[in-house]
């Protein structure tokens, strides 16, 4: 048997996580990927629309649209999505890093994973603070010593805010 393509919703990130776990279970490479809105598709099969249909092309380039194949996924959700109740610290850690950077922070939520999720739980506001990090958890993880050197200011001018605060 040649390699059968999955066509798949390219914009559903559930779709993708699947895919991508899909890829690394299948050892033989015996299954290849495409989202609707790939160039293949569009040239050999325009009639294929996105929906909430995952399509099968056969080797012999015959879509499947209907099998009688059942999957079941099992998962641990091991941490659950949170929000925290803003405090004072978010503006303390703003006022500290303008007067370090000269400039305030961007609030950005889409960073990934986060052990803030282990924090949430206790009541405490949560703000993530970190140096920018390209190879965060890789096997060459590193920093600039510039980078560092200013995050241990950035830190140190948050207890100072921190304490003028509580002075007012």
């Amino acid at each position: 048997m040649g390699k059968i393509i999955i066509v798949f919703d390219g914009f559903c990130v559930l779709c993708n996580k699947y895919v991508a776990w899909l890829a690394k279970k299948d050892v033989n490479k015996s299954v290849r990927f495409t989202d609707f809105n790939s160039n293949f598709i569009k040239e050999n099969y325009p009639s294929l629309k996105l929906g909430n249909t995952l399509y099968v092309i056969s080797d012999d380039q015959q879509v499947l649209e209907k099998s009688k194949c059942t999957f079941e996924i099992d998962w641990t959700l091991n941490a659950q999505p949170y929000l925290t109740q803003k405090t004072e610290m978010l503006s303390i850690v703003q006022k500290a890093l303008c007067k370090i950077n000269g400039q305030e922070a961007r609030i950005d939520n889409g960073g990934g994973t986060s052990d803030g999720r282990w924090v949430a739980p206790s009541g405490s506001e949560v703000i993530e603070l970190g140096p920018r990090n390209q190879t965060i958890h890789q096997i060459d993880e590193k920093i600039s010593l510039k980078d560092l050197e200013q995050l241990q200011e950035i830190y140190q001018q948050i207890l100072v805010e921190t304490n003028n605060q509580l002075s007012l």
